[in-house]
């Protein structure tokens, strides 16, 4: 109401309605006949995400139909994550529950929201998980980053970052989007304003969402979290897609990126390229720091179904082993941070809760790998490392294509114990310092007794204060690099190298591109 601050509140739901209609044929209803009568609306089957994570700032609009101040664009606006469990290396959505309390951002992501004038970069997002782009937006935002995140995640209301307005791609069609999907979202955005305004486009999960991109000539910055090939997993689609990551990696300005080692690795595997390593790592609230009043160890979620078998061995070694859900149900980091220290049994190699645990100087156990793989073998503890185990539940003896260089291990071997261990040594649990392994049940029950907890929680946190500081340089660098950037880092083994003519380069480029 014009002048009394009365507003009316519109939400526009994708996924239902919470009252239906029965209407005769006309504007509002497609029935065949006048005898016949249509409901108009499919009822809402779940609740509506922006009800359940009700924002405290709304955006008001006045009788110009432009944004009035004080809505979306104050403090706080497209803040990163705060109290959620987006545990997930694989995706936030397919694999589990999430056992935070939800502290939604007040401010979405979605196109009122984005200042683009004020920006010094803009960066869109689609993606299907919601932690790796929050992690990355927490250091980012401070050096002046402006993202339009439309997620298709299932999780996106807890970030209220939902793609209400992506045009073409939904949560069905994304992930593995047909020929005809891709060219109508390149038809879709190629004149679109709001595009138009993007400097990068972000893809990490699934990375080969950039694939969608390329025509439309944005900076491309592929950064894995989990297996690249997310999304193409067939022979035909991942070598498709190898065809067009070599292209991308080709393009000065791009970056092929990975956001732990495993990742980098196993996509130089397959293509011959170095990505770059850029960690997830993020900043805590001091609030949420390490203070181990409890004299309880946390038991990570273990994905086997063997899990209670697992949590009945770690009762019988020490009372103090408590599963999460057991202890909380819902929780919050300074809750988690109360424990005396965390057990994680890796079902994954790279997940962004052990970003944030650590980060927050929980001290970490985990089994060695040699151990691991006797766990693995028995009870098929790490059974999200490759697709095809989450795809059949069978353990693959290989991968679908070849890597590009004969006599390595196969990554997706999962039954050949030296092509395990060979793999597993660049987890992340393997890779970071101050983690305490044990080589056994016995020795589980040694290191409970010997193990000083503080010392280790105060040797991780300087650590991840050098990781943080050499992560937030290395963003940094490349962001202010022309559009002449191309990474030292991202190199070819056969030799290739981006063209010196640009116009050529490009011209070459869009007529060897494979996209559909």
């Amino acid at each position: 109401s014009n002048g009394r601050s009365l507003y009316t509140l519109y939400v526009h739901s994708q996924i239902g309605a919470l009252v239906g209609h029965w209407a005769e044929p006309g504007v509002h209803a497609d029935a065949d006949s006048e005898v016949d009568l249509e409901r108009n609306d499919e009822l809402l089957q779940s609740m509506e995400p922006v009800l359940e994570a009700f924002p405290p700032d709304l955006v008001k609009y006045g009788w110009n139909f432009e944004v009035e101040s004080g809505g979306w664009d104050g403090p706080g606006y497209d803040s990163a994550f705060s109290q959620h469990d987006f545990d997930d290396g694989e995706g936030d959505d397919i694999f589990q529950d999430h056992d935070r309390d939800p502290y939604p951002s007040p401010h979405g992501s979605g196109e009122v929201a984005v200042t683009f004038s004020e920006s010094k970069y803009s960066v869109w997002t689609n993606d299907f998980h919601i932690a790796t782009v929050a992690n990355v937006k927490s250091l980012l935002k401070p050096k002046g980053v402006v993202f339009v995140d439309k997620s298709l995640s299932g999780h996106c209301h807890d970030t209220d970052t939902c793609a209400y307005d992506l045009k073409v791609l939904t949560p069905e069609n994304g992930m593995t989007p047909d020929s005809s999907t891709r060219d109508r979202f390149v038809e879709a955005y190629k004149e679109d304003q709001q595009m138009a305004k993007v400097d990068i486009v972000m893809c990490f999960h699934p990375s080969a969402m950039c694939e969608l991109f390329m025509p439309l000539k944005k900076r491309l910055f592929v950064i894995a979290s989990t297996r690249y090939e997310l999304g193409r997993e067939s022979a035909s689609d991942w070598k498709q897609w190898n065809q067009n990551l070599l292209q991308i990696s080709k393009e000065p300005g791009n970056l092929v990126a990975a956001n732990n080692l495993y990742d980098a690795k196993y996509i130089e595997h397959f293509t011959g390229l170095k990505p770059v390593l850029l960690p997830s790592w993020i900043r805590m609230d001091e609030s949420d720091m390490y203070t181990g009043i409890s004299e309880d160890i946390l038991v990570a979620p273990i994905h086997t179904s063997s899990a209670e078998k697992i949590e009945k061995k770690l009762k019988s070694i020490s009372p103090r082993f408590r599963s999460i859900k057991e202890k909380y149900g819902h929780y919050t980091f300074s809750q988690l941070a109360e424990n005396c220290a965390i057990i994680h049994i890796p079902y994954q190699v790279s997940i962004m809760s052990l970003f944030e645990q650590y980060a927050m100087g929980i001290p970490i156990l985990a089994p060695t790998p040699a151990f691991l793989w006797e766990l693995h073998e028995k009870l098929d503890v790490m059974n999200e490392r490759t697709w095809e185990r989450i795809r059949t539940g069978r353990r693959p003896s290989g991968s679908p294509i070849a890597g590009v260089k004969e006599g390595r291990h196969d990554p997706n071997n999962d039954i050949d114990r030296d092509a395990f261990l060979h793999w597993v040594q660049y987890a992340d649990v393997y890779q970071w310092p101050h983690i305490v392994q044990f080589n056994s049940w016995k020795d589980l029950r040694r290191q409970l007794e010997e193990t000083d907890w503080e010392v280790v929680s105060d040797e991780m946190l300087g650590f991840v204060k050098r990781a943080i500081d050499k992560t937030s340089a290395e963003w940094t660098k490349i962001l202010d690099q022309t559009d002449n950037y191309a990474p030292d880092t991202v190199q070819v083994d056969d030799g290739s190298a981006p063209a010196s003519d640009l116009a050529t380069y490009l011209s070459e480029f869009m007529q060897s591109v494979h996209l559909w």
